[in-house]
């Protein structure tokens, strides 16, 4: 599903076989709705990574966001990086969650 929110940013969402929805940040099948409406409104769910749609890629809700939704998802892909990275199993685990959503975790 193709997302343009207010400020011009536009993202694809994923949606698994299963019927849910790939988390756009750790690309687990978690969310049972899209992160985003097509019209860039946030779901507001909460991952199993942590993540909250709407409020930690919000620099309205969250003092630690950045300007940009996606530059959101990226910053907390990277500490779920750090938390897994010297967990072989948990590392494995992430890389191939990520490719549900087209992101290939080298290292």
């Amino acid at each position: 599903m193709k997302v343009v929110t207010k400020n011009g940013e536009s993202f694809i969402l994923y949606q698994s076989p299963t019927d849910r929805w790939f988390c756009p940040v750790c690309g687990q099948d978690t969310l049972l709705e899209p992160a985003y409406c097509e019209n860039g409104s946030p779901s507001f769910q909460l991952c199993s990574c942590g993540f909250e749609f709407g409020y930690d890629d919000s620099c309205l809700a969250s003092d630690s966001a950045l300007k940009g939704i996606q530059n959101n998802w990226i910053r907390w892909r990277q500490e779920l990086y750090k938390e897994c990275k010297n967990n072989p199993q948990e590392l494995e685990e992430l890389k191939n969650s990520l490719q549900n959503i087209g992101i290939n975790l080298s290292q």
